[in-house]
């Protein structure tokens, strides 16, 4: 039983060991251009694969920055009574209600902060990009110089 078991194992790794030596290959020969060298070696870098979390943290901070109150409201509730010491009857309720406000002028420096941070985040991506592409490209004519 497990000499058929360990033979329907080979039997099965095998040719998904023989696609999975052939892909790199493949792979490889696919790469017809300088832009698409380029994009795919953007789509490996850290920065590139940060950036959906970046432009979603610079969004809520646009959504937060945007809203009627700086944060959200809260609420809170207290009791005391006498029960432990005297137990005369003595007890006290509160309730608090608090909601935060912009002060004069605050809301639109955090809406202009925001915006310097997205145009910031956006140029600091360009910047990066670029510097890729010049290592794709000096990569690039360096193998064709190579094969010549």
């Amino acid at each position: 039983m497990k000499r058929c078991l360990c033979i329907i194992g080979l039997a099965l790794a095998l040719p998904l060991q023989a696609a999975e030596s052939t892909a790199p290959e493949s792979a490889a020969a696919v790469v017809h251009s300088l832009a698409d060298a380029v994009s795919r070696a953007w789509s490996r870098q850290p920065a590139a694969q940060a950036q959906t979390h970046r432009d979603a943290q610079l969004s809520a901070e646009s959504r937060l920055a945007s809203g009627w109150t700086p944060g959200p409201p809260s609420i809170s509730v207290s009791t005391t009574s006498d029960r432990l010491n005297a137990r005369t009857g003595r007890q006290e309720w509160e309730i608090e209600a608090a909601t935060p406000l912009w002060l004069r002028g605050q809301r639109g420096a955090q809406q202009s902060l925001v915006q310097a941070r997205q145009s910031l985040l956006q140029a600091q991506t360009l910047a990066q990009r670029l510097e890729v592409a010049g290592q794709v490209r000096a990569a690039w004519w360096q193998l064709a110089a190579a094969r010549a």
